[in-house]
């Protein structure tokens, strides 16, 4: 299917993606984009409206994703620690949030889910694992489920190695892949 944009920790280790990705699926320079960047551009191309991700600053060292579809103006927010750069954000595009997605249950990935499932009346969704973990968690995913966001539809992959029930979502068609903390996969991590 092609070479597979690993959205999130890209920065952490952009030079080894660099060498193995051709040049038109290089990382962007995470640190130089501005807070709101189309990071899969395939998505757009011959189908014309697509998944539009931004990268929304929180905490000191971590960002959550919105993930928007253009031709519904349907959104999902990817590992939310903090409320508020989110909801400016959303404010500020128009998007209608309508899931929280959590790739685990550690705070700096879902310390805002209760306060943005309340605000916009939206699941939280996780790995069933996670159901007395995972803040404000709704609904439980395994691996094969699908989750979508508007048009556009994510595979769950159960990647338990940072967490027990550490999940990845992977939208095919955009050529992006939202995993949490890739760089520690088979590193380290509590359970």
């Amino acid at each position: 299917k092609g070479t597979v944009l690993v959205v999130d920790w890209l920065w952490s280790w952009g030079t080894h993606i660099r060498e193995a990705c051709p040049p038109s699926h290089q990382p962007v320079n995470m640190e130089d984009r501005p807070l709101s960047h189309p990071l899969s551009q395939r998505a757009l191309g011959w189908w014309g409206m697509g998944l539009r991700v931004e990268r929304i600053a929180s905490w000191k060292d971590n960002y959550t994703y919105l993930l928007v579809c253009e031709a519904t103006g349907d959104a999902a927010v990817v590992d939310a620690p903090e409320l508020g750069p989110v909801v400016q954000r959303v404010d500020a595009i128009g998007a209608r949030v309508r899931q929280i997605l959590s790739t685990h249950h550690h705070p700096d990935h879902s310390m805002a889910n209760p306060e943005l499932a309340k605000l916009y009346d939206a699941p939280v969704l996780g790995h069933v694992s996670d159901r007395e973990r995972l803040p404000g968690f709704t609904r439980g995913l395994e691996e094969g489920d699908t989750v979508a966001v508007g048009n556009h539809s994510a595979r769950v992959l159960h990647i338990p190695a940072h967490t027990r029930g550490h999940i990845a979502y992977v939208f095919d068609d955009a050529l992006a892949v939202f995993s949490g903390v890739v760089s520690k996969v088979a590193a380290y991590g509590f359970l």
